[in-house]
């Protein structure tokens, strides 16, 4: 795949490819997050008015390149300093697509194979533990040693509703995270109720962080 360099335009945008390793559901919509494939940064581009992107899974698959224009930083949120503000979707444009063993090989360098997880173990990491580290991100990809799904039923929008939990080991250590990551519907409805599914050794997980009240909790907002 080649690449092109940015190009500055008259209004202040700046056109950067990014490939998506995340797209996961929030407020009815979907939260995308990706890398630049120049300069191998973690990027989350946001409607320049806040909320959610209007992207069904269809629309927007993982390891798809798109360029994108974007038109400055987002200093809302220190605990995602990834974010920049994008215009309308109506403006992406899609360039290409990556095979998972493309991905892996032009990407190793950010795929975490032992360590933390966003700064700490666990289901999420006290702020003050964060609020120490240097140059933070709350994106990652982890390769899990071992990876498992499985639907539950849990309270949301005033009702029970289906979702998502993958257990897996990382580094030895075991985690239980829920699953933000937005299936394709056919395959959404294949996993079970309370039962697990053993999933791909060789998959991948994107792991995002939000803050809630004093921690901040991860997701998996992406599996490749």
């Amino acid at each position: 795949i080649s690449y092109i360099e940015e190009s500055k335009e008259g209004n202040g945008m700046c056109r950067r490819r990014i490939l998506i390793i995340a797209s996961s559901a929030k407020n009815k919509g979907s939260c995308i997050a990706g890398i630049d494939v120049e300069n191998k940064s973690f990027v989350r581009p946001i409607p320049k008015d806040g909320g959610a992107w209007e992207f069904s899974p269809e629309e927007v698959e993982i390891l798809t390149i798109y360029e994108i224009p974007f038109l400055e930083r987002d200093n809302t949120d220190v605990y995602q300093p990834e974010n920049f503000k994008v215009r309308d979707k109506a403006t992406w444009e899609m360039r290409g697509k990556y095979r998972f063993e493309d991905f892996k090989r032009d990407f190793k360098e950010l795929i975490k194979e032992s360590g933390n997880i966003l700064g700490g173990y666990g289901k999420c990491t006290p702020v003050e533990e964060i609020n120490g580290s240097n140059n933070y991100c709350s994106i990652e990809i982890i390769k899990p040693d071992v990876l498992s799904l499985k639907k539950i039923m849990e309270e949301g929008e005033g009702r029970k509703v289906p979702k998502i939990r993958a257990k897996f080991t990382f580094d030895l250590r075991e985690y239980d995270l829920p699953v933000t990551f937005r299936f394709k519907k056919e395959v959404f409805y294949k996993i079970p109720f309370e039962k697990e599914i053993s999933v791909n050794i060789e998959t991948l997980l994107t792991i995002t962080g939000s803050k809630y009240s004093n921690c901040f909790y991860k997701f998996v907002s992406g599996i490749l």
